[in-house]
C-alpha cells in the first residue's frame, strides 16, 4: 500500500463536501484531478471509500475508517512540518553534547549560560571517559564533543578551546598539603591514583613519573571524575587540569601543591566530524564554547 499526502488531503477535503466540484474548488484543482486522486486512494486500499445512493454520496465503511486514520496522519505531519521549521531557527532545536567527565564541570558552566539564554533549546549531555566518547564519535552519537585532542583523524574538525594546566593535588589533611614547596621526590611512596590510559591527562602524570624515577603505588580508576573523588578520600594523589579543580580548590576540599617541576598542559578541544550539518543553534553553542570554556 503506498497512499499519499496528496490523496490524503484531498480524501479529507471532499469528505467535508461529498462533491467533486466543491472540494475541487477549495483545493484549488480541476474537478478531473480530485477524481483521479480518489480513485488512486481506492486502488491502494483494495476498496471503494465512496459511494453513490440515490443520487446521493456517501463514505463507504472503509472510507469512514479512512478519514479517521486521515485527520490524525495529517495533524501529524503538520506537526513535523512545524518542528522542523523552528528546528532551523536560532535558538531552537536538539543539540547533543558529548562531554568528557573530567571537563563536566566547566562544560556545565558555559551550558547554564546557553540555556538562560536560548531556553527553548532541547538539550542531551552525555558525559563520559575518552574511550566512550571515541565510540560515540564512530557512531555519531552526539553533535559536539569536548576532550582532548583526537589523532590521525582527518574526518574530524579538531578546534583548540585552549590550555588547562595540570596541577598535583592531594586531599586537605594529606602530609605534604601544607608544604610552601614540594619536589617530585617528595611524592616516593605515595599512591598516584590514575585514570584510563588513553587520556592525556594520565600521559601527563606518567611523564612526570618518568622524570621523578620514584617508588609508588598505582591506583587506577576508570575515569578522571573518580579520581578526584578518591583523592578527597585521602586514597592518594593525583595529577588534573586546573579547569576541573576550581571549585574544589575555592572551597577547601582538595589542595595543590606548589611543585616546580609540575610544568605540563592539556589543551581541550571542541570536535565534530567534517561533515556535521550543524544547525544555527549547534553553532551558537559551539561559539559559546570556544570563547568562553577556558578564560
Amino acid at each position: 500500500m503506498h497512499i499519499t499526502l496528496r490523496q490524503l488531503e484531498a480524501f479529507l477535503v471532499f469528505s467535508k463536501y461529498l462533491n467533486f466540484s466543491q472540494a475541487a474548488k477549495s483545493l484549488h484543482l480541476s474537478q478531473p484531478a480530485v477524481s483521479k486522486l480518489i480513485k488512486q486512494l481506492e486502488l491502494q486500499c483494495n476498496s471503494p471509500v465512496i459511494e453513490r445512493l440515490n443520487h446521493e454520496v456517501y463514505l463507504t465503511s472503509t472510507g469512514k475508517t479512512l478519514i479517521k486514520h486521515a485527520r490524525r496522519v495529517l495533524h501529524e505531519v503538520s506537526v513535523l512540518k512545524e518542528q522542523v521549521l523552528l528546528d532551523s531557527e536560532q535558538g531552537y532545536g536538539r543539540i547533543t553534547l558529548s562531554i568528557h567527565n573530567i571537563l563536566q564541570d566547566a562544560v556545565l558552566g558555559c551550558l547554564s549560560e546557553f540555556y538562560k539564554r536560548f531556553p527553548h533549546v532541547e538539550l542531551e549531555v552525555l558525559v563520559d571517559n575518552r574511550n566512550n566518547q571515541l565510540r560515540q564519535l564512530d557512531n555519531n552519537e552526539a553533535d559536539l564533543y569536548i576532550l582532548g585532542p583526537i589523532p590521525h583523524r582527518p574526518d574530524l574538525e579538531q578546534f583548540c578551546c585552549g590550555v588547562a594546566q595540570m596541577l598535583m593535588v592531594v586531599a586537605p589533611e594529606h602530609r605534604l598539603a601544607a608544604c610552601e614547596q614540594v619536589q617530585g621526590q617528595d611524592l616516593r611512596g605515595e599512591t598516584l591514583i590514575t585514570s584510563e590510559e588513553s587520556t592525556t591527562v594520565f600521559q601527563s602524570l606518567d611523564a612526570c613519573l618518568e622524570r621523578w624515577q620514584i617508588e609508588h603505588k598505582r591506583l587506577k580508576m576508570n575515569n578522571n571524575y573518580a579520581v578526584k573523588e578518591a583523592v578527597r578520600k585521602g586514597l592518594g594523589v593525583t595529577l588534573l587540569p586546573d579547569l576541573a579543580l576550581q571549585d574544589d580548590l575555592a572551597e577547601g576540599r582538595l589542595r595543590a601543591l606548589n611543585m616546580t617541576d609540575v610544568a605540563s598542559s592539556i589543551d581541550i578541544y571542541l570536535i565534530h566530524h567534517k561533515n556535521k550539518v550543524l544547525s544555527s543553534t549547534m553553532a551558537l553553542l559551539k561559539k559559546l564554547i570556544l570563547s568562553s570554556l577556558i578564560q
